[in-house]
């Protein structure tokens, strides 16, 4: 079942007023850390509605109705000031397949597993050049791959599969971990799969927008994985090369970690049925960083890579027009 759930998180083609919390928060501000800013106590206080992010709904909902005049669209989209702990979402609730980004919990998982035995990263695994699952697939194609022929260590998988997205080097990481491990992480961070679900839930489309920003929240606040590993991580998603998303709607001089993700499925006369196009990650504004997670569904990836930038591009001049 876990071999079939990567299997559907590789972006392969397949067939087939919200109530807001406010944290009181201690962090760590250490400066030596450049990603993550570790939580050292959180206070809830009640719940409430933020009334000034109304504005920045109403524009985000505006470009998603003029996406979605004939109904063949779907867009969600998860905000979060990792400042205040304040957020709100848009359709925050409709489901879509993750793919590409299960890549995250899997390098989760490894990096967890260094915690207790740091040699894990140096060990050494040779590709034959036999994957299940070929990159010529993707839409947005991985713009450098590990070769056949060849020893890498874990390490260097890890950073292919988040920096390139590559696929064969995933497969390697995944048929090369121990499963334990994997379903370990996966029950910590309360991630739903489809071996999870109810069957009448399906398999295709079964996470949100907002379940899945919790990774992010978990590797900022360096609460699952410690300091060292919860900065490795995000520094590798930091050189992502994904630039058609929420790095599209960023200026050049703004970092941000991140990671999308991409799913084809066709009828089976081969014709298109749908197509998904996935942006998750934190933007790091000057002394004021915020986590944004856009899923979109839809049958042109241009368009929806669009309306991801756009979307970034809204919130971002929000950000900083209040700060």
């Amino acid at each position: 079942l876990l071999l079939f759930i990567f299997g559907l998180g590789l972006g392969y083609v397949v067939w087939g007023g919200t109530k807001q919390i406010t944290l009181s928060q201690k962090r760590a501000d250490d400066p030596s850390l450049l990603f993550t800013n570790p939580l050292l106590s959180c206070g809830v206080s009640e719940n409430k509605e933020f009334q000034e992010y109304k504005p920045l709904e109403t524009k985000i909902n505006n470009v998603i109705q003029r996406l979605d005049v004939k109904k063949e669209n779907n867009v969600s989209v998860y905000y979060r000031d990792l400042v205040d702990g304040r957020w709100f979402g848009i359709n925050e609730t409709l489901k879509y397949s993750p793919a590409s980004l299960l890549k995250v919990p899997l390098m989760i998982a490894y990096f967890k597993e260094a915690e207790k035995n740091p040699s894990i990263l140096s060990k050494e695994i040779y590709y034959d050049g036999n994957t299940i699952i070929s990159n010529s697939v993707e839409y947005y194609k991985s713009s450098s791959e590990i070769k056949a022929g060849n020893y890498y260590t874990i390490d260097q998988l890890i950073s292919s599969m988040i920096e390139h997205s590559d696929n064969s080097a995933t497969v390697l990481l995944y048929n090369n971990i121990n499963s334990n491990s994997l379903s370990e992480v996966i029950t910590d961070i309360g991630l739903k799969t489809p071996s999870t679900l109810p069957q009448a839930e399906g398999i295709d489309d079964y996470m949100t927008v907002k379940a899945y920003s919790y990774l992010f929240r978990l590797l900022y606040n360096s609460t699952y994985l410690n300091r060292e590993m919860s900065e490795k991580a995000l520094k590798l998603l930091n050189y992502a090369d994904f630039d058609k998303g929420i790095e599209a709607g960023l200026p050049k001089d703004i970092k941000s970690a991140q990671k999308f993700g991409e799913r084809t499925v066709l009828n089976e006369d081969n014709s298109l049925l749908s197509r998904e196009l996935h942006d998750c990650g934190i933007v790091y504004y000057p002394k004021h960083p915020y986590l944004i997670c856009v899923m979109t569904k839809g049958k042109d990836f241009e368009v929806l890579s669009a309306v991801i930038s756009n979307i970034s591009k809204i919130v971002y001049e929000s950000v900083k027009s209040s700060n």
